[in-house]
């Protein structure tokens, strides 16, 4: 339970404190709770959309979801890779960037932060 709560706790810092902020360096731990949580919403509000009558409703709050959220997870993942010692275009680079966030962060500080 403890788990759950941090997660959603380090999910909530990045929504709220964190919402476009692409400067400093992530842990993994932060990061991938924050993908976790955006995954689970997703699913959910996509297994409810095919519903009759409201299901559409289900599929804008997606939509809203994926906009609101775009930023967050852009400046996330750009702080990710910062913690790994890369600059932010790691971030972009598809297959690569999977590779960077799984990578343990450089000891220390690196010129990140």
């Amino acid at each position: 339970m403890d788990n759950l709560r941090a997660a959603f706790a380090h999910f909530l810092k990045a929504v709220t404190e964190q919402y476009w902020q692409p400067n400093g360096r992530e842990g993994r731990r932060a990061f991938w709770s924050f993908v976790l949580i955006l995954v689970g919403l997703w699913l959910l509000l996509g297994l409810l959309s095919p519903l009759p009558l409201i299901g559409f409703l289900f599929t804008l709050a997606q939509l809203a979801l994926a906009l609101v959220l775009a930023p967050p997870a852009f400046g996330l993942s750009i702080r990710r890779v910062h913690d790994v010692g890369l600059s932010a275009i790691h971030a972009f680079i598809p297959g690569w960037n999977l590779v960077q966030f799984r990578r343990a962060g450089t000891p220390g500080a690196n010129r990140y932060g």
